[in-house]
């Protein structure tokens, strides 16, 4: 009875990481100019999560670029739901990013250590064996740092795909996913404006049902390039880890980053 107590509450704290993904989706990247898109907070795996239900009052930042002019989409307060609306009113890009406050959760030790392993955080592992807590349970604080970009029809051309919101952890494309004749895509990884060389970061695509995960390691520029097909759904997501040191209750602190666009 107490094994099965123990499992059960294994599953249930790691319910959060089996469905860790965190994304903003568009009802269509490629939406006419004059229409409002609705955006979707998701969570999930394989790009089929479901609506986020975490504490909409925790988030920091929901704004866009549209060009190099920033606006925030919550200067009226917090969205109601975990959908909100981008007025697509111009032909060119739109860039949609959050952030949100951290959040805690914890793991014994083994489950954490296959969670880190999963996202290629092997220096937290090598870490905790130094620091003599390897058989410890993983409390963690945990942020998230999403992007999507959409790109109004009339036009591939924009610039909003590079700019920056100044998150903790940043993923910038260096080339337009929009672009004609693009065969290969590029991004690059900060964490606190820093390029983070050997990064674990996961690129996946949907197409027609089926979809596929690709990890790679950034390069000493922090940057990742990928073949890239104009079809189906993209995203490229990436966890880093530091040691916390603002926390009493947490050990660790994360960075949860995606950024999504398609065709």
């Amino acid at each position: 009875m107490k094994r099965l107590l123990v499992l059960a509450m294994i599953l249930i704290f790691a319910q959060p990481l089996s469905a860790h993904e965190f994304w903003l989706q568009p009802e269509e990247f490629q939406p006419p100019a004059g229409t409002t898109v609705p955006v979707q907070i998701r969570v999930g795996m394989d790009l089929k999560g479901k609506p986020w239900k975490g504490d909409l009052s925790n988030i920091i930042e929901l704004a866009q670029f549209h060009g190099s002019n920033r606006t925030s989409l919550i200067e009226a307060g917090y969205p109601e739901s975990p959908e909100f609306m981008v007025e697509v009113d111009e032909l060119g890009q739109y860039l949609v990013g959050f952030t949100n406050k951290s959040s805690f959760i914890e793991l014994d030790a083994e489950a954490f250590e296959k969670y880190v392993l999963s996202e290629g955080l092997e220096s937290i592992v090598e870490q905790r064996k130094t620091l003599g807590e390897s058989d410890q349970v993983g409390r963690e604080l945990y942020r998230r740092c999403a992007k999507t970009l959409l790109q109004a029809d009339g036009t591939k051309e924009g610039k909003a795909y590079s700019q920056e919101f100044g998150f903790p952890l940043e993923l910038t494309p260096l080339t337009n996913p929009y672009a004609e004749d693009t065969p290969l895509q590029s991004f690059r990884l900060t964490y606190l404006d820093t390029p983070l060389k050997d990064a674990q970061m996961v690129v996946w695509h949907e197409e027609g049902g089926r979809v596929n995960r690709r990890a790679l390691r950034t390069d000493e520029n922090g940057t990742i390039t990928f073949p890239l097909t104009q079809e189906g759904n993209w995203m490229v997501s990436v966890v880093h880890m530091v040691r916390a040191t603002e926390s009493d209750k947490a050990d660790w602190q994360s960075y949860w980053g995606s950024f999504t666009f398609g065709y």
